[in-house]
């Protein structure tokens, strides 16, 4: 398989590794997603989608407090014009219903709403 070649070898090229990381995360073969998506970050640390990416990788194995430092950074460093905005606010906006920031979850979930991400339109009694 190319991916896990190319992983392998060390391809020096983020969308190699990030396109990897993808392939092997819709694969649910998160530990390879992991890895790859890691050495895209280390090549670009600051591309919001392969963060993205790599937080729900964290999800995914089981660390939910990570997945939520990475939507919170993301949701406080893109600009509102982002293509991923919206959607890092709607994903946060779940993550801190769920833990009980209820006012600030329901907040970004109204922004995200106005955004056009209408999966996040709720009103503010629903669980």
């Amino acid at each position: 398989e190319r991916c896990r070649e190319a992983v392998k070898a060390g391809a020096q090229s983020e969308a190699i590794q990030a396109s990897c990381g993808s392939f092997f995360y819709n694969g649910k073969r998160y530990a390879e997603a992991r890895v790859a998506l890691d050495a895209a970050l280390r090549i670009n640390p600051i591309d919001p989608t392969t963060r993205l990416h790599r937080g729900m990788v964290d999800l995914k194995e089981g660390r939910p407090e990570a997945y939520a430092a990475v939507l919170r950074d993301l949701a406080e460093s893109l600009p509102a014009t982002h293509e991923l905005a919206a959607e890092v606010k709607c994903k946060l906006a779940v993550v801190l219903r769920r833990d009980g920031a209820r006012a600030e979850g329901e907040r970004l979930a109204a922004e995200a709403c106005r955004a056009g991400r209408k999966s996040c339109c709720f009103k503010p009694d629903e669980p």
